[in-house]
C-alpha cells in the first residue's frame, strides 16, 4: 500500500471512546478501535500512536490523537505530486488550532509539554514577546500539530517501503 492508502486505513480505524458511562457527557474521546478484548483492531496502530506521541513524550493525550487523526485525513486527501512541500502539512496545522481562546488554554493545560511548544514558537519568530497570550499558545499548538504531521508522514512512510 501507499502511503495515502496507508493513511485512508489507519483514520478509518478510529473511533469514538467514552470515559463516562453516559455517552455525549462530554469525556468522549477519539482512539484507535479495540476489539472486545482491549486489542487494536489495526495491528499497527499502536507503533503509529506512539510514533506521533513522540516516542512516548506524550503519552496518552486527546488533543494528540485529535491531530494524529487530523494528519491521517490530510494525508489520505492529499491529491498533489509532493506531500513533502509543506503546503500539506501547513494547510493541517492551520486547521488544527482552534481559534476560540477558551480551547487554547484547554490545550495548554492538557500537559506540561505544551508550554515548550510555546516558548518554541516565540524562539523562533512565530510571535513576540509582547503578543497575546492567546497568539502564543496558538502559535504553539500550531508548532505541535506540525510536529504531529511531520511524525506521522514519516511512519506511514517506512510503512509504506
Amino acid at each position: 500500500m501507499n502511503i495515502q492508502e496507508l493513511a485512508t486505513v489507519a483514520a478509518a480505524n478510529f473511533e469514538t471512546g467514552h470515559r463516562d458511562p453516559q455517552p455525549d457527557s462530554g469525556s468522549d474521546f477519539r482512539r484507535f478501535k479495540r476489539d472486545d478484548k482491549g486489542a487494536h483492531v489495526l495491528p499497527w496502530a499502536e507503533e503509529l500512536s506512539l510514533a506521533a506521541h513522540d516516542d512516548g513524550d506524550i503519552w496518552p493525550d486527546d488533543h494528540r490523537y485529535q491531530m494524529i487523526e487530523g494528519a491521517l485525513n490530510a494525508i489520505a486527501e492529499f491529491d498533489g505530486d509532493d506531500i513533502d512541500d509543506g503546503d500539506t502539512a501547513h494547510d493541517f496545522a492551520d486547521s488544527a488550532v482552534s481559534v476560540y481562546t477558551n480551547a487554547r488554554f484547554l490545550w495548554l493545560a492538557s500537559h506540561s509539554n505544551r508550554a515548550e511548544y510555546c516558548e518554541e514558537a516565540r524562539r523562533e519568530g512565530f510571535v513576540t514577546e509582547d503578543s497575546a497570550m492567546e497568539n502564543r499558545i496558538g502559535a504553539g499548538w500550531y508548532g505541535e500539530a506540525l510536529e504531529v504531521f511531520s511524525q506521522v508522514l514519516r511512519f506511514l512512510e517506512t510503512q509504506a517501503d
